[in-house]
This record gives structure tokens, C-alpha cells and sequence, in this order.
């Protein structure tokens, strides 16, 4: 028999996280890429800087003009599809943010909310399960 194992569509909608955008997210094109909490404001979130941990994936965008702010929600535990830049990850090694809505592999001590379960060397892709 043969099958293709995919682990796309894991999620817990339950903990979809509501929180304020930084400038760093831009639009709805950044729906789908690596978050990090913003240490500068609370309640804030924006895309992974270049190697910063990954605290979940950005789900939704919403641009509240009339209350001056935008706002979004994250998901903090799932599985996601990203593109890399660098060396290929490894198989059950880990991510960090590489600063342009993407991740690289993790140095030492690095990345410890993700796992890397696939890598396309092609497409330059590997799936990842944030925990």
C-alpha cells in the first residue's frame, strides 16, 4: 500500500490567541507566518526576527482603523509549513525566525518550541509542529 503521511491540518483552534500587531505585520500576506511576543508592548505580537524563538504562527489580521490599532490572532500550538533560508534543517531538530517571514535552523539551545518533522530541499520548505 502506498500512502503519503502528512500532519497538515493539525491545529487547536482553541488556542487561537487574540493579541495587538506590531509594524512588523504589514497586511493579510503575513497571515501564516512565524509570530514572536513583542517584549516591548503587551498583548503584542510580531513576525520572528532574525533568530528568534518562535511562540506560534499568525492566523488572522484585522486592521481596526477606527480604533488606531490592528489586530490578529496566533496559534501557538499546530503544525505549519515554512519556507527556509540557510542550511536545511534536520529532521527533529529545531527552528528560529530568519527576519523575513521565514526560519532557519536553530543553534544550540535554540528553537525549543518547534520540531522539525519534514524538509523539502527543492522547494526549500520544511513542516514543523510548534509545542
Amino acid at each position: 500500500m502506498n500512502t503519503i503521511t502528512s500532519y497538515k491540518g493539525i491545529r487547536v483552534e482553541d488556542l487561537a490567541v487574540t493579541a495587538y500587531l506590531n509594524a512588523s505585520i504589514t497586511g493579510v500576506a503575513d497571515v501564516g507566518k512565524p509570530i514572536t511576543i513583542d517584549p516591548a508592548a503587551d498583548f503584542t505580537i510580531g513576525l520572528s526576527g532574525v533568530d528568534a524563538e518562535i511562540h506560534g504562527v499568525l492566523t488572522s489580521y484585522e486592521p481596526r482603523v477606527q480604533d488606531g490599532v490592528k489586530t490578529g490572532s496566533y496559534n501557538p500550538m499546530m503544525y505549519q509549513k515554512f519556507t527556509y533560508s540557510g542550511t536545511a534543517p534536520t529532521r527533529g531538530g529545531r527552528v528560529v525566525g530568519n527576519g523575513a517571514g521565514g526560519v532557519k535552523a536553530a543553534g544550540a539551545g535554540a528553537g525549543l518550541n518547534t520540531v522539525v518533522v519534514a524538509v523539502n530541499t527543492t522547494a526549500l520548505t520544511c513542516e514543523v509542529l510548534l509545542k
